[in-house]
């Protein structure tokens, strides 16, 4: 007759081990992370980047996640943007290494968000995409003196402090033919693409470029704090067509024939 009684004691030990493990692990969620802790972590990790939060409904859960109603992401008093039915997660095994990193997701403007965030370190990574999200819902484009329609898509990514950002906006149809007051053919406009670095308050637009039938342009400068200095070129077709009488407001930019550069320098209103 064999005796598998050690057997069944190594087992009993195993199962009492991870039991025990498994408390702590979810103990240690409950005791090491309070909400209190979490919330002022995502509010710090906001205003390393010169923005502030308000966050509502916010309940944690018990394993390593977390859900927010609705998170409104300001600049000054200025509304940028709004998260809604916001769920995260947070990866146990890395509090044992004194990181705190959480990947999220959220609807945003009729489209999804989807981002991660180590809370715990001031220059980490962080990664956010935008799918799919109304323009129109966006209020940082109304901030900005940008009012219309079209989906916008993003990527952005941060390393060491330095954030990168890719934005598009597809089917744009804008409403306003100036920006911050200075004429500006936005109107003949359909597509955006865009790539600019974000280092504090600093913003580099590398190139935003504006493309629509028989028309094209560029822009390139830097907004540093609440202070926009940038060079926008448009280009455009001897066809093209101006539905919107934009043309004669450009006479004092034009470079040459076809070939204009409007000065973009103005005070944000955030």
């Amino acid at each position: 007759h064999h005796d598998n009684r050690p057997y069944q004691d190594e087992m009993k030990r195993l199962l009492i081990g991870s039991a025990v493990a498994g408390l702590f692990i979810i103990g240690l969620w409950a005791v090491a992370v309070p909400e209190e802790v979490l919330l002022s972590r995502i509010e710090q990790s906001l205003t390393r980047a010169g923005l502030s939060v308000e966050i509502h409904g916010f309940k944690k859960g018990l394993l390593y996640d977390f859900a927010a109603r609705d998170i409104i992401i300001r600049r000054s008093d200025a509304a940028l943007l709004t998260l809604n039915s916001l769920s995260g997660k947070i990866n146990p095994l890395a509090l044992f290494l004194l990181r705190l990193p959480l990947s999220f997701s959220a609807d945003v403007a009729g489209g999804k968000m989807s981002g991660s965030i180590d809370l715990l370190r001031a220059k980490s990574r962080g990664e956010l995409r935008v799918d799919d999200a109304r323009m129109e819902d966006i209020p940082f484009f109304a901030a900005i003196g940008i009012k219309g329609r079209g989906k916008v898509y993003g990527d952005y990514k941060n390393e060491n402090g330095i954030g990168k950002l890719k934005l598009s906006v597809s089917g744009a149809q804008f409403e306003n033919d100036s920006f911050w007051g200075f004429p500006f053919p936005l109107t003949a406009f359909s597509g955006v693409r865009g790539a600019m670095d974000i280092s504090g308050s600093r913003v580099r637009i590398i190139a935003l470029s504006l493309e629509g039938k028989g028309i094209y342009a560029r822009l390139k400068g830097d907004i540093k704090g609440n202070k926009a200095d940038l060079m926008a070129e448009v280009m455009r077709d001897p066809a093209f067509v101006d539905t919107t009488g934009i043309l004669p407001l450009l006479e004092n930019y034009r470079i040459s024939p076809g070939y204009y550069v409007v000065p973009l320098k103005s005070s944000l209103p955030f």
